[in-house]
């Protein structure tokens, strides 16, 4: 689905995928993402909304994941990401939290 310039894409489950006119690709949730029937764009932001498996899936996190992205979550995934990589860059947030990279603002 496309809204003002904003490719939305639901992936299953709780998952989305939001595509901004820049380009940047945001994940939320991404869970049972189908590598081989499907190529994910790499991720700018990855938010995790809380630790349960079908919402903080290493595995899918790592189907998006790039060197770059940034993987936004609550305090209590934060220890999961570093089995998504060494040097992951991970921002903690609490409900209510904003907060901006570059030109992208957000609201948790």
């Amino acid at each position: 689905m496309i809204y003002k310039n904003i490719d939305i894409k639901w992936l299953g489950h709780s998952g989305f995928m939001i595509k901004d006119a820049l380009g940047k690709v945001v994940y939320i949730d991404p869970y049972k993402l189908e590598k081989e029937s499907e190529e994910y764009e790499a991720a700018d932001f990855i938010f995790i909304t809380h630790p349960h498996y079908d919402h903080c899936s290493i595995e899918d996190i790592r189907k998006v994941y790039k060197p770059d992205t940034v993987v936004i979550c609550t305090a209590d995934c934060q220890s999961k990401m570093r089995h998504v990589s060494e040097s992951v860059k991970v921002m903690t947030v609490s409900s209510g939290d904003k907060f901006q990279f570059e030109e992208q603002k957000f609201l948790v």
